[in-house]
């Protein structure tokens, strides 16, 4: 198979699960079962290149993607509720605001 094809996707499916916490024996399992002639070698390939490429982002782009998590998670603990999280977010955004800008907040 050539691994070209699907390689966004596959690329995109195996982050997400080896970021959600699956362990590499899953995340192969699932990508054999659902991409046609993946082999285990290619799905190890495709998650080193994956995580070797975004460990290559510049730090503008770093910062911004984690301003952006952090607001994605303070959205979902008000969405469940969970206050003393969205709280602990906002400090993380301060915090994290403050490290990369180098300005100290008034907050």
């Amino acid at each position: 198979m050539q691994l070209s094809a699907v390689q966004d996707t596959l690329s995109k499916q195996v982050a997400k699960q080896l970021i959600a916490g699956y362990s590499l024996s899953d995340v192969i399992d699932f990508a054999c079962e659902n991409f046609d002639g993946v082999t285990a070698e290619q799905v190890v390939e495709t998650a080193a290149s994956w995580f070797q490429s975004a460990s290559q982002e510049d730090d503008d782009f770093r910062a911004g993607w984690c301003a952006e998590a952090y607001k994605e998670l303070y959205r979902k603990m008000i969405e469940v509720g969970d206050y003393a999280g969205a709280k602990s977010c906002v400090q993380e955004i301060l915090a994290f605001s403050e490290r990369t800008t180098g300005k100290r907040s008034n907050a």
